[in-house]
């Protein structure tokens, strides 16, 4: 059960006002949009130094905090789960590490596109437990005003384990996030949940998402999703948010210290509803007014 005892933070927490408005939009459709998904150093010189002018973009994948949730009505367990994020060295990948399997860290890897592949490994782990995994970025501690470039999540795969023993890998749709939120030397911090699911799929399987990202104090922000893949759909979610006077622990984020039914979430079903479809491509921005 959530517990306020758990969470000190909690009184903490902004009691501000909040007037979300949604705008969705393909990639190339607006300025706004391409900068949310391009690097910084890619864009000409006039749109760069709008940027730096206007506003800053943090990328989410400082923390990455997810649980796969496979329904009780499925066979299968969980045996592993590999995170595949383009444009990351492998030495920038720290800890600490939730590792559902153990204690010990994952594998960090690379495939021959260069990707950098961390896998989760172990006994298996059967259908209905929440399997919560994550990592942080080696030097990755954000402050408003500081401009980062998103490095992008490409894919989860989960290896499950069917009745017979032999393993299944499944690709799991991935969205990423991103903020951008004016410059500051006051900072709050933005944590947003949601939950993902291939549209298409008959298994159930959903990807649930925690992150979080600095915001100037007391001023307006924006929550961008973008649907990286080339190819598959992805939908969402629950999707929700709250703002915080202080930086959350990464081991706290998760369904047990920080569960989505927490009063302090504030649900963004009226501008994103649920099962909400991105197309290949696609992207919605989230506007906070405050």
């Amino acid at each position: 059960m959530y517990s306020i005892k758990k969470l000190a933070f909690v009184a903490l927490l902004c009691s501000c006002v909040f007037f979300p408005s949604v705008v969705r939009a393909k990639p190339a459709d607006s300025l706004n949009s391409a900068v949310s998904v391009k690097p910084v150093n890619s864009l000409n010189s006039k749109a760069r130094q709008r940027v730096l002018e206007k506003y800053k973009i943090f990328s989410c994948h400082c923390y990455l905090n997810q649980d796969i949730v496979l329904p009780n009505n499925n066979s299968s367990a969980i045996v592993s789960i590999t995170v595949v994020l383009p444009g990351i060295d492998p030495s920038e990948i720290g800890g600490p590490f939730v590792n559902p399997f153990g204690d010990q860290n994952p594998s960090i890897t690379t495939d021959a596109n260069g990707n950098t592949l961390i896998t989760f490994s172990g006994s298996p782990i059967a259908a209905g437990t929440p399997t919560h995994f994550g990592f942080g970025l080696n030097g990755a501690t954000p402050t408003s005003g500081q401009l980062m470039e998103n490095p992008g999540l490409n894919q989860v795969t989960v290896g499950l384990m069917q009745t017979g023993g032999q393993v299944e890998e499944v690709a799991l749709p991935t969205v990423d996030r991103s903020v951008k939120t004016p410059a500051s030397q006051e900072v709050q911090y933005v944590v947003g949940y949601v939950e993902t699911q291939d549209p298409t799929a008959q298994n159930g399987i959903s990807l649930r998402d925690w992150f979080q990202f600095p915001i100037a104090a007391n001023a307006p922000f924006t929550i961008n999703f973008n649907n990286p893949s080339g190819s598959a759909s992805v939908s969402l979610s629950n999707v929700r948010y709250l703002v915080s006077n202080m930086r959350i622990p990464l081991a706290a984020l998760n369904s047990t210290s920080l569960p989505p039914n927490a009063p302090e979430f504030i649900p963004l079903s009226s501008t994103i509803p649920d099962q909400t479809v991105l197309s290949p491509g696609e992207k919605i921005d989230v506007e906070v007014n405050r």
